[in-house]
């Protein structure tokens, strides 16, 4: 019989049997897209395709969207068949990307307490040195600590996502981000955060590096640090895109592209020290802080 009638039988027969043609059948089973019985097809658009796989990976669906959105992903008919490629190369974190840098994290209040010891050497030395404008550099490292203990609340993102390759053959996927970090040049600021993806059984890591070119300033007692700019690998990423992407790692981390260490956060960071922060600058690569000595 030709196709139409035979689909025009099973419907009469599934409606009989559940009280639902089969379209509606089709449609209820379906995870994404519109079975069309008139012209019996699976119609499907990018947007169903995109909310199913952020529905089911959240990391990867967001991947998976930006991929469409800087046109990463070509489709060729070729002999009959349909090709698919990636161009994942051009999210890859570069080679002359730096790493983040190897710190200890504070991880606990005695840590703390121990950092707090030697800054406030430091400190009645920047007050002896200039009392009336006293200031304080922290090295990378340091900031660092500053950073990963001010937001020690924001944990990292993991998930795991298995791809079916056939009824009986599955693939795991697993993506792991890491915390933000950050590194100073000159007088300039760089955010930065890391999403490692591996295969099961792969030995070789893919790495994808956000980079934030960024400012810093302090703004009624916050340490607020906006972002101006941001790129994953050779594409430039809009805000809309790295608030997307950021919010999969943290949720409201970021708002309006400015990350802030709040005057709560930062009393929990610098308890103990000797000293109410003033201002805040990147100098010499290195953070300063300008401060009003409270040791004496």
């Amino acid at each position: 019989m030709p196709l139409k009638r035979e689909l025009g039988l099973a419907t009469y027969i599934t409606k009989k049997i559940n009280g639902k043609t089969l379209d509606e059948v089709i449609n209820d089973s379906l995870p994404f897209g519109y079975y069309n019985k008139n012209e019996v097809s699976l119609e499907v658009t990018e947007a169903s395709v995109l909310e199913y796989a952020k529905e089911k990976h959240v990391g990867f669906g967001t991947l998976i969207k930006l991929i469409y959105n800087h046109d990463l992903l070509s489709i060729d008919v070729v002999n009959d068949g349909v090709s698919l490629s990636l161009n994942m190369g051009a999210v890859r974190k570069k080679t002359t990307a730096p790493s983040k840098p190897n710190f200890e994290p504070l991880t606990s209040p005695e840590e703390q307490a121990e950092f707090m010891v030697g800054l406030n050497g430091r400190l009645l030395a920047g007050f002896l040195n200039s009392p009336i404008n006293p200031y304080v550099d922290l090295n990378e490292v340091e900031a660092n600590q500053v950073l990963d203990y001010s937001l020690k609340d924001k944990v990292k993102f993991s998930q795991d996502f298995p791809i079916k390759l056939s009824a009986i053959e599955e693939v795991n996927y697993y993506i792991e981000s890491s915390n933000v970090f950050l590194t100073m040049e000159n007088s300039n600021i760089t955010l930065y955060l890391e999403f490692l993806v591996k295969r099961d059984n792969e030995p070789n890591l893919f790495i994808i590096q956000i980079k934030m070119n960024s400012t810093l300033e302090m703004v009624n007692e916050n340490i607020i640090i906006t972002m101006i700019s941001a790129s994953v690998g050779n594409i430039t990423l809009t805000n809309e895109e790295v608030m997307e992407i950021i919010n999969v790692y943290n949720e409201g981390m970021f708002e309006d592209g400015k990350l802030t260490i709040s005057k709560q956060q930062l009393s929990e960071m610098f308890s103990g020290a000797e000293m109410i922060i003033d201002d805040v600058k990147i100098v010499n690569g290195k953070l300063r802080i300008y401060y009003t000595f409270t040791g004496i």
